[in-house]
């Protein structure tokens, strides 16, 4: 299980440092855009009047090629703050949290106030269709991502077997509502094809001619996002650590300082997310890292089978390989889901039904196994199972390959080509390196 390890970890740092770099790179493009419209003005339409030239010069990437000189402020910054321990931290992510959501809230209700009806007329524009869905899904995935880092400060928690479980649930069902909403508002209030990319609720309030609110949003946009950039990197040390424990990364990535904080593991961590996101423009991350971390969990959904299965002591057969055999057909029928042949409507039923008999071999192997109540030994010990194994961890392997599929070609090379780099890092360097924490966890 090594080498699918590392490559896991290798698919959740783009989850936490890369991410936390293309972040960057985003509130980089919204203080320039801020800048610009703040010095020089914004007609009703929310067009920019002139812009000074110290603005292009200095801070905009469009003048300066790749560069993003905001996007290495904001990296260096979080690193600073982060390198000044978990408590400090603490109390500027929960200030900048409750100001976050207040904003949030903020423009969803001004956009519902400044809806407009005919915005909506047709729901789902006949150009995008059903395969638009899909695609906007993907892509909005992107801002998803993140909510497991709650289990990942696990070693925070009073009391981790009973509250993570319970934190992740309502960290979603939060985020989804408000994201949904929010897109409802932005949608309701300007049409989908004239809202800005750069900086969507600001210049739809000033294209509604409420300039206050679109500097309250502007300003709040500059504000806030900081948060995320400091919340990603806030979990990569922690990753590290888990390898470095293990064996896999040097012990100094395991070490914290007096205080408890993973002081190297943190600086690493920030320089190597400040470099990406002062070089690295953004167009560049965004489908790279939703893939990454959509691979990441299809993966997670298999080692939960393969968990309930050995720690239940209930397979009577490989069923590792068929696993394997599942996840190559729902990736390939995935993928003939995204084309455009005549014939694959009949190559796709018959995977389906394939898919569907291997999931029916799994649950032969597993008996179906609701929430844990605390009554016997394992679940006082663990506090919470996965439930409908292995059925709900096969939909979500299916539906996450559905949705890799949907990305661009670019980020899914770019991909294999990182996944082809960490393994060769791992046969070259790490499988050859013996050390005392790799033998005992072995043992």
């Amino acid at each position: 299980g090594e080498l699918a390890a590392v490559i896991s970890a290798s698919l959740l740092t783009l989850e936490y440092a890369v991410s936390g770099a293309a972040v960057a790179r985003s509130w980089g493009d919204k203080v320039t855009e801020w800048l610009r419209h703040g010095f020089a003005g914004a007609d009703d339409d929310g067009n920019s009047s002139g812009s000074p030239i110290w603005v292009d010069q200095y801070l905009d990437p469009e003048w300066l090629g790749p560069i993003n000189p905001m996007a290495f402020v904001i990296s260096a910054t979080s690193t600073a703050i982060l390198l000044a321990g978990v408590k400090e931290s603490k109390r500027v992510v929960n200030f900048f949290t409750v100001v976050k959501v207040g904003l949030v809230l903020f423009m969803i209700v001004g956009g519902f106030v400044l809806t407009r009806s005919a915005n909506w007329t047709p729901f789902v524009p006949a150009r995008f269709g059903a395969a638009g869905i899909f695609r906007g899904a993907t892509s909005s995935f992107f801002g998803f991502i993140g909510f497991d880092e709650v289990v990942c400060l696990a070693g925070e928690s009073v009391n981790p077997s009973r509250d993570l479980a319970p934190a992740v649930l309502l960290t979603i069902a939060a985020v989804s509502l408000l994201y949904v909403f929010a897109a409802l508002a932005l949608t309701g209030m300007q049409p989908y094809d004239d809202i800005s990319e750069a900086s969507g609720f600001p210049m739809a309030f000033h294209a509604n001619g409420v300039n206050w609110a679109a500097e309250i949003a502007a300003a709040g946009e500059v504000l806030c996002l900081p948060l995320v950039v400091i919340i990603c990197l806030l979990a990569q040390p922690r990753l590290q650590q888990a390898l470095a424990q293990d064996g896999l990364l040097p012990p100094i990535f395991g070490e914290t300082d007096r205080t408890g904080n993973l002081w190297f593991g943190t600086l690493f961590a920030g320089v190597a997310m400040t470099l990406i996101s002062l070089f690295v423009p953004f167009g560049y991350l965004d489908d790279f890292i939703s893939a990454g971390i959509l691979l990441a969990f299809c993966i997670t959904n298999n080692a939960v089978v393969i968990m309930r299965c050995e720690s239940r002591n209930t397979c009577h057969s490989r069923i590792d390989v068929v696993l394997g055999l599942y996840n190559i057909v729902a990736f390939v029928t995935a993928f003939l889901l995204n084309t455009s042949y005549m014939y694959r409507y009949v190559v796709m039923v018959s995977l389906f039904l394939l898919c569907l008999g291997l999931a029916l071999k799994l649950a032969c192997e597993l008996p179906l196994t609701k929430v844990a109540k605390a009554k016997s030994e394992d679940a006082i010990l663990h506090g919470f199972e996965v439930p409908f194994v292995p059925w709900l961890p096969c939909l979500a392997i299916g539906v996450n390959a559905v949705l890799i599929f949907q990305l661009e070609t670019i980020g899914l090379l770019i991909l294999f080509c990182y996944i082809a780099a960490t393994a060769a890092v791992y046969f070259c360097y790490t499988r050859q390196v013996e050390n005392a924490s790799r033998q005992q966890w072995r043992q």
